[in-house]
This record gives structure tokens, sequence and C-alpha cells, in this order.
């Protein structure tokens, strides 16, 4: 069965690997917070649960993915490669000059999947909103980082989406507990995140976003919802994840890892 764990793992790994090449062949890239939400963008697209397979990506009724973090567009891009829904998806094209696979993602016709411009944090829950409104008859899935929800825009966008009774729209928060400058608990704290988004009127649960079961299973409860609440998955995971020494490491927010680094992280993703 092509959906299970053992068949989301290899996909996952081979993401992995691909996202590091690409960053330290470029020299341009987010490594930490890419590495982080892989597991839970393979899951979205490779459970068999959502309209986004490659023969519905170009069509009018697929359901929305919106990648609101996105300085992790590397890991969208590696995913529509390996799903194989246009060859203008070849990760080597990233960030050449010319090239359509820029450091945050801009959509084109030419980039089937790619919703809309995320370069600048703190967008994707509005359109995302505005997305569900307008297509009820879909499933419109937003991965937002933690670090974006220090934006007010997000929880305007939040408080529309529990009063239009928005059921089709599903908040999924990469809960890796690290910005650039510090963990989000040592800045302005975040939690009790549940409690927020309960108060907001989200049916919310907290998961483990490096466990393929856990995704799969709320994925599941958020397509066949029948009140009339928005949801929200927080996926606790870790920033790096699956390269050791970079993983809860605040330098590899956008470090390029060195020579060095990288033989290191190749050995540790085999």
């Amino acid at each position: 069965m092509k959906n299970n764990k053992s068949y989301l793992m290899n996909i996952s790994k081979e993401i992995r690997l691909n996202i590091l090449k690409e960053i330290f062949n470029k020299k341009k890239g987010h490594i930490g917070g890419c590495l982080s939400c892989v597991d839970l963008i393979v899951s979205i697209y490779f459970s068999n649960i959502f309209k986004l397979k490659k023969k519905n990506l170009k069509s009018k009724k697929r359901d929305r993915f919106i990648l609101s973090k996105g300085h992790a567009a590397l890991t969208l891009y590696a995913v529509l490669d390996k799903i194989g829904v246009s060859k203008n998806f070849k990760l080597s094209n990233f960030h050449k000059n010319g090239s359509l696979l820029l450091e945050h993602p801009s959509p084109s016709k030419k980039l089937p999947g790619i919703e809309t411009e995320t370069g600048s944090l703190g967008n994707g829950i509005g359109i995302g909103c505005g997305t569900a409104y307008a297509k009820k008859d879909l499933k419109v899935i937003i991965l937002v980082g933690d670090g974006e929800l220090y934006e007010g825009s997000n929880w305007e966008a939040l408080m529309m989406a529990a009063s239009y009774n928005l059921k089709n729209l599903l908040v999924i928060v990469d809960r890796n507990k690290l910005i650039t400058l510090d963990k989000t608990e040592n800045l302005i704290k975040l939690e009790n995140l549940k409690k927020k988004f309960k108060a907001f009127n989200f049916n919310t649960s907290v998961i483990n976003g490096h466990n393929f079961e856990e995704i799969k299973k709320k994925l599941l409860v958020f397509k066949k919802t029948k009140n009339n609440k928005p949801s929200c998955i927080i996926a606790n995971t870790t920033k790096g994840k699956g390269i050791k020494f970079m993983e809860n490491n605040k330098e590899f927010h956008h470090k390029i890892p060195n020579k060095l680094e990288y033989q290191k992280a190749l050995e540790l993703l085999k």
C-alpha cells in the first residue's frame, strides 16, 4: 500500500536529501525550517486524502495547499518535483537566473501547486480564509510557521474563519519553537496555543509533526468533520529535523552548511 508509514518515511528521507544538496550547491535557502515541515507536507500530498495528486493539481476542482511559511519553499518544490506535476519543478533549477523556483514561492501558470506568493510572513492564513470562503466545496490547507503567529493579521483572519463557519479550512502550525533570533518562548510567548485556537472556535489538536500515523489520523478527522468549525493541527516539530547537529540550532535557520558540515549531513541522512 503506497500510503503506508515506510513509504512516507522513504519519501521524506529523499526530500530531505534533495533539500540539503540544493541549499549547499546554490548557497541559498532556509534549511532548518525546510527540514522541520518535510513530514507534514509529504503526508498532505502522499497520503491519498486530498485532491492534490498529479492529476488534480491542474484542475479547478483541486484542493488548495498554501505554504504560508514561504521560506520553506524548497520543501514544497521538492515534493511537487517528486509528484512529477511539471518539468518546471526540476530542483536543479532552484535559484538559477531566470528560474521560476525562487527562494520564496511565486505563483505562475507554469508552476501548478504554487497557489500564492508568501514571501512576507503572516499572509497565508488570510489568503487561505478567502479561498475557503470562495471555494466551500474544496478543502484548503494552510501550513504556517509558529513565528508567523506574532503577526496580528493572522488572528484577524482566524476570527473571520470561525465567524463564517469555514469548516473546509485547516490551519497546520509548524511548531518548531525556534525562530531566527531565539526560542519563541524566550521572546514573545506563544503558549498556550491550543487554548488560543480553541478560544477562536477551532477544532484543535496537538500532534507529533514527525509521526506519520498521527498526522494522517488528524488529516482524516479534518476531512470528515461534520461541525461548522474550522480546524487547527498544532504539529510539534524539530527545526533541522534529520540532521542531528542542525536540530534545534538557531544558526541553521538560514546558515548554509560548509563542506565539512555538508559531508557530515549526507552521512546522517543515509
